[in-house]
Formats: C-alpha cells, sequence, structure tokens
C-alpha cells in the first residue's frame, strides 16, 4: 500500500458509482492505495468486491495505519496530525 495524493481524492469524487453510492468511495480509496495484491499487480474495485469481510477489514486496518483517518491538512496544505 501507499499513502494517498490529492489525485486520488478527486479520482473518487469524480467516479460515477461514488456518486451513486457514496459508500462505495471505500472500495475506490482502497484500490488506489493498494499497489499490488499478491500476484495481482492492478487492482480494482471490483477485484476487491470479492472479497470476504474479514479479508476487507484487514486491508481497511493497514488502510488506516498509511492514512490515518486523525491526520488532517492545514491551512498551509501540509499534513497534520489532529489531536
Amino acid at each position: 500500500m501507499r499513502s494517498l495524493t490529492g489525485w486520488d481524492e478527486l479520482f473518487r469524487e469524480r467516479d460515477l458509482r461514488v456518486r451513486e453510492n457514496p459508500a462505495y468511495g471505500v472500495l475506490v480509496m482502497l484500490s488506489r492505495s493498494i499497489v499490488q495484491l499478491g500476484e495481482i499487480s492492478v487492482v480494482g474495485p471490483d477485484i476487491l468486491e470479492g472479497l470476504f469481510l474479514a479479508d476487507l477489514d484487514y486491508l481497511q486496518g493497514v488502510y488506516n495505519q498509511i492514512n490515518p483517518p486523525e491526520a488532517g491538512i492545514s491551512l498551509a496544505g501540509e499534513l497534520r496530525a489532529t489531536p
């Protein structure tokens, strides 16, 4: 997995599936951050849809370690941790 960029956020907002169902954004963001999953080098949301819930939960945990939910963006545009 990798850290997300602003482009990843824009990609999610432009995705038609997310516009129809905002909860789908989780799969889009996860797929953008996963560099490789086993032998699969291109991981799209459709691949993640087929995972067991326990596997998806594990990937969300790793995602949250790399891209912590409490991290914010300061007015200067730099990442900061919020208390």
